[in-house]
């Protein structure tokens, strides 16, 4: 940019009347030593720019390659099948890098179970309960109410107090361990019901107790029809001769990087196969393939050598470029 000279120097110059215009004439001397050094800080800046542009394209295109290719890591190169009936027993993959090509024999298969307490003609959802305490204590429980706490013992004490009976099943239902549910199990609505649901495992089974001698408890001389209707119970399978028990029907720890799910209870046979899958193996490959023609694609444009103009590339004939293109 140009700056005009000041006028006090130009009247010192000028005092005898030259008839030139000296600050037009100083200005353009002025402007004729700045202009080439601007130009040429100017074209090194620009050029500057453009490679620090197209390092920030390369850096974003790396990103995404990486995470593809990431991706195509964790994608499982085995396959597994479950012969005669996935309906029994299902089993997936979920560790590609622990897992081994063989087959595995699952027979005696029984579903872990929760325990399921139903209380039935409740009245209704807005009928006032009486005040009481309800202690739960978590353990193993049979049909007939035949408990033995967990060891160590898991109790939860809920106090009601001026609540109705919707407000009571909500407190309840807030336990760990519990899910409680208000619900109408036939065509009465005035027979209302409350289902009690714990966890699987035969010691996630619980029994209900009440400062109240009829109020909410498992026994049968409660103020309402309460009956245990499924006791809780672990799961258990033969793999390969050895017996697994568990609390769960998810089993993760039997086969390494595989995950069994017990669906129902049997006895027969169940045969699971884990094979190498060439269709996995391709698909990574292709995938793999397509990813590095993109980047390649990318680090062509960045590092282009117009030959006949003045249109390369943003990295073009950068040492920076050179290096990734002979790392590539």
């Amino acid at each position: 940019m140009s700056v005009t000279i000041s006028n006090d120097y130009v009247s010192m110059i000028n005092k005898k009347g030259s008839g030139y215009n000296i600050p037009v004439i100083v200005d353009a001397i002025v402007d004729a030593a700045i202009a080439p050094v601007k130009e040429l800080v100017t074209a090194k800046k620009e050029k500057v720019d453009a490679s620090i542009s197209g390092m920030a394209t390369l850096k974003s295109s790396m990103g995404t390659s990486q995470a593809v290719i990431n991706s195509l890591n964790s994608t499982s190169h085995n396959a597994i099948s479950v012969k005669p009936n996935s309906n029994y027993i299902s089993a997936a993959i979920t560790d590609d890098s622990k897992v081994k090509v063989g087959t595995y024999r699952v027979t005696n298969i029984i579903p872990a179970k929760p325990m399921t307490f139903l209380m039935t003609n409740v009245g209704a959802k807005t009928a006032t309960v009486d005040d009481q305490t309800i202690t739960i204590h978590f353990g193993k429980n049979t049909l007939t109410d035949n408990f033995v706490a967990d060891n160590p013992a898991r109790s939860v004490t809920v106090e009601i107090s001026d609540l109705t009976m919707d407000e009571v099943v909500e407190k309840l239902n807030a336990v760990d361990g519990l899910a409680v549910e208000f619900t109408t199990i036939d065509t009465d609505t005035s027979k209302n019901s409350i289902v009690f649901t714990s966890k699987f495992g035969e010691f996630n089974g619980f029994q209900m107790e009440s400062t109240l001698s009829t109020g909410f408890k498992t026994a049968t001389n409660n103020s309402y029809n309460g009956e245990i209707k499924l006791a809780s119970a672990d799961g258990s399978f033969m793999l390969d001769n050895v017996v697994y028990t568990r609390e769960n029907n998810s089993v993760s720890d039997a086969i390494p990087g595989v995950t069994i799910d017990l669906l129902v209870y049997r006895t027969n046979l169940q045969t699971l196969t884990v094979t190498k899958s060439s269709e996995n193996i391709q698909k990574t490959v292709e995938s793999l393939i397509a990813e590095l023609n993109a980047y390649k694609a990318d680090l062509n444009a960045l590092g282009f050598v117009d030959e006949l103009g003045d249109e390369d590339g943003q990295l073009a004939k950068t040492l920076f470029y050179r290096m990734l293109n002979k790392n590539f």
